[in-house]
């Protein structure tokens, strides 16, 4: 019968008087670290139950699998891999000689491109005088390029800090939001967002270009991480689980749930259950889990 892995975080694993069973890695066939983004944590709210999901409670597996989720809502790779912010994730990795990781899974590099998409693209002042062919037309390419070598060099960082190349690294590649008026409501906190609306309103993109240029901002992250696994220079023991065109997208003019997205930037129940399906099977794939 299918699991649902037992999620907690770094105080429950090492900090607990008191660890409980479900928590405790020795009373778990497979042990995972989670770390990353909204997406392994709460992402968003519903008025209508369950009012938040993520991927990582969208897993199943076949056996007992403890999960260490060092995931915070609206984290970078950037800040990911940046001192101090790694040390719960240094200290987990250098504790495998008593807690053998079996995988390392991340969620990093969407909030690094949502933060960084109005220095990307051109506003229409910049634009002036451009013939615009194709979205990458609206894109200030040298600073495309430098944000892409600046997420690679974060999770390089990143997997440097692993240290043992034993343990794989699994991430995700993120399918296609939708520009739109749709805030998250996070519980607690209240409305956040939208991001991506902002944005191509301030820079006055033509409304029938917003997808496409989206679209194109997430490829080249999505390429540049599949680079990562197979490209010239590859990570040792990296895999990169390409998510895009899973997604049914939401519809432009939408300002709630609307295909399997919940808000903007964040997929509903549905959605991330189908991602969290493709990241089984490459678990599965590499022997990390059963």
């Amino acid at each position: 019968m299918a699991k649902r892995p037992n999620i907690c975080d770094y105080h429950d694993v090492y900090e607990a008087e008191v660890t409980d069973t479900f928590c405790d890695p020795i009373f778990n066939k497979r042990n995972i670290i989670a770390e990353g983004d909204s997406w392994f944590t709460i992402g968003g709210q519903s008025l209508q139950y369950p009012w938040f999901t993520n991927i990582l409670y969208t897993l199943r597996f076949s056996e007992e699998v403890l999960i260490l989720n060092l995931a915070e809502p609206g984290d970078t790779i950037k800040h990911i891999s940046s001192m101090p912010r790694d040390q719960s994730f240094k200290f987990a990795i250098e504790e495998h000689t008593t807690t053998p990781w079996d995988a390392i899974i991340l969620s990093a590099g969407g909030n690094d491109l949502i933060d960084k998409a109005r220095t990307l693209i051109k506003n229409r002042l910049e634009r002036q005088g451009d013939i615009i062919r194709k979205p990458a037309d609206y894109c200030k390419q040298i600073e495309v390029n430098n944000f892409l070598q600046n997420i690679e060099n974060h999770y390089r960082r990143l997997a440097t800090i692993r240290g043992n190349h034993a343990i794989p690294i699994v991430l995700h590649t993120y399918d296609y939001p939708t520009p739109r008026d749709a805030p998250a409501r996070f519980f607690g906190v209240g409305l956040l967002g939208p991001w991506l609306y902002p944005c191509m309103k301030n820079a006055e993109i033509p409304k029938t270009d917003w997808q496409a240029l989206s679209d194109y901002l997430f490829d080249q992250l999505a390429v540049r991480l599949l680079s990562l696994e197979n490209g010239a220079n590859p990570i040792a023991n990296f895999h990169v689980v390409d998510t895009r065109h899973l997604l049914t997208r939401a519809a432009l003019d939408s300002t709630g749930e609307s295909g399997d997205w919940m808000n903007e930037i964040h997929p509903n129940k549905n959605g991330y259950k189908k991602i969290a399906h493709k990241i089984e099977q490459k678990l599965k794939m590499i022997n990390a889990i059963h």
